[in-house]
């Protein structure tokens, strides 16, 4: 729960405003929404049991909540807060300044569904925020590997709350023989993430989730061995071999809770 506390979105912070998001409920015991999935699943004519198909999402998770202000909010600072907060085009970054919440970032869309008024003046507004994702994300996990060519045992520990998924990290690499090659041995020994005739000693950024390669030089997926790189949770065993230095940044992905 947030309880009288600052935040940031799109990159302005609350404070700049005198406003800071508050509870007005005393009650010991509260409920928050939940995103709660649709459980699709399937059965043969003839089967006594149903077979999970898929868990599917109707809606994206929203929550509502308040933001005040000690002082009484002028008719021109509440236009500008509200060109600020109210129904932007586009997910825009949440930073909520509170203790176990601040290294998160959630991206959401406010609409501003009324004015809360005391003695006649305005003191603050209810917001309703619509989320992207079902995950707020965390500060990445990085591991850099220094090397001669040499293979070198990394260990990597991914904590994302997604326990059935892979997560794809992001590798920059440099080179000297244009080579590099990454195996994660906690997923499968057989499955090579590797580039072989890049140009030497320079900088080449491999995004594993969106699949996008960037660096010198022209046809690049020629030189890779398309196995994109992955990376289970919990406990990650790789062989790293590198003749120059390789960052595997691994992404941090949190069940959205409030």
């Amino acid at each position: 729960m947030f309880n009288a506390t600052e935040f940031t979105y799109d990159g302005i912070y609350s404070e700049q405003y005198g406003l800071k998001i508050a509870s007005f409920n005393s009650n010991v015991l509260e409920e928050t929404p939940y995103v709660i999935p649709s459980v699709v699943v399937g059965k043969a004519p003839k089967a006594k049991k149903f077979h999970y198909l898929d868990l599917t999402y109707d809606s994206p998770p929203t929550y509502d909540f308040s933001v005040v202000s000690e002082e009484a909010i002028e008719e021109e600072l509440l236009r500008e807060i509200l060109t600020w907060l109210d129904a932007r085009k586009g997910f825009k970054p949440l930073v909520i300044m509170q203790q176990g919440l601040d290294e998160f970032i959630y991206n959401c869309i406010f609409t501003v569904t009324s004015l809360i008024y005391h003695s006649g003046k305005c003191v603050g507004l209810n917001l309703s925020a619509t989320f992207d994702s079902l995950y707020v994300t965390g500060k990445p996990i990085e591991v850099i590997v220094f090397g001669n060519g040499e293979i070198k045992d990394v260990y990597l520990y991914n904590d994302s709350d997604n326990i059935d998924e892979y997560i794809y990290p992001a590798v920059e690499f440099d080179s000297a023989d244009g080579k590099v090659s990454i195996i994660n041995l906690t997923d499968d020994k057989t499955r090579e993430f590797a580039f072989d005739g890049v140009a030497p000693n320079s900088v080449y950024k491999v995004d594993n989730e969106l699949k996008i390669i960037t660096g010198d030089g022209n046809d690049l997926l020629s030189k890779f061995s398309k196995k994109w790189l992955r990376i289970m949770r919990g406990k990650n065993h790789l062989k790293v071999r590198v003749n120059g230095s390789a960052t595997i940044s691994c992404p941090r992905y949190i069940k959205i809770s409030f």
